[in-house]
């Protein structure tokens, strides 16, 4: 039988690599890089933009914070529950990158470019609005400057898991 730390360990691998390569795809394949055109010509009304993004918020943003918070939960258990010092380092670390993705998000004033997505997404007005007109360049402009921002998230996403992976690495030795 698997002691309780190596379990809580394994646990903190599976969500943290969850949250990083689920959002690594996200940015390559997903409806962010279609509203933007990366994926190849995608020509959608203000309104539809917005409406797509407001649904990837609601479900994606979801499952990117609850899954955050876990591994950082995780994180935190297993540092505690380990017997080895720099595993329990490497854990703590994890934790507390897991969790980076707040004041990333804060500082970064993506929570702002959200509502006003969201704003758009409730309006009726925006079905009328004609191509190029400024409420359309407007909602194509702040889907383009989330994606931005959205991408220095990736430093949180990406250490939690380093470091998760690091200690799990860490923990395999005889």
């Amino acid at each position: 039988m698997l002691p309780p730390a190596t379990v809580v360990l394994a646990g903190n691998l599976v969500t943290t690599s969850y949250v990083f390569f689920l959002n690594l795809a996200g940015s390559q394949m997903g409806i962010i890089p279609l509203l933007n055109q990366r994926l190849g010509p995608f020509d959608v009304s203000a309104k539809q933009r917005a409406k797509a993004f407001a649904v990837q918020l609601k479900k994606g943003g979801f499952w990117t914070i609850s899954s955050s918070v876990v591994s950082a939960l995780l994180g935190f258990t297993a540092a505690y529950l380990h017997p080895d010092p720099l595993t329990r380092r490497l854990l703590l670390f994890s934790g507390i990158a897991s969790l980076g993705i707040f004041p990333i998000t804060a500082a970064t004033q993506i929570l702002k470019i959200n509502s006003e997505l969201c704003k758009y997404n409730r309006e009726d007005s925006l079905s009328d609005v004609a191509e190029g007109s400024a409420q359309d360049k407007r909602v194509e402009e702040l889907v383009q400057k989330w994606e931005g921002k959205h991408k220095l998230r990736f430093a949180s996403y990406f250490t939690a898991w380093a470091l998760s992976l690091s200690a799990v690495v860490l923990n395999l030795k005889p």
